[in-house]
């Protein structure tokens, strides 16, 4: 049985280090430009006439949706009742 779980062990070990070998050029250095960006900083913003709102509700698909804002500058999900 010990033969048996040293084979498996070493096709796991080498399986995992042909799937992790692809990323190992993915670390990189920063390059200057990315080094003198600065953090996103969001602005205000209001929504208005004409926006599309879409909500999403994790974990509930169902109750996700889109909805545009109207000219009354009202906005009415697709799931409510006129």
């Amino acid at each position: 049985m010990g033969n048996w779980i040293r084979r498996a062990r070493a096709i796991g070990t080498a399986l995992l280090a042909a799937a992790l070998a692809p990323m190992a050029g993915c670390g990189g250095t920063t390059t200057a430009a990315a080094k003198d960006t600065h953090a996103f900083q969001p602005q205000e913003y209001r929504i208005g006439v004409e926006d599309v709102l879409e909500i999403a509700v994790w974990r509930e698909p169902e109750l996700s949706t889109t909805a545009p804002v109207r000219p009354s500058a009202r906005w009415r999900p697709s799931c409510a009742k006129a």
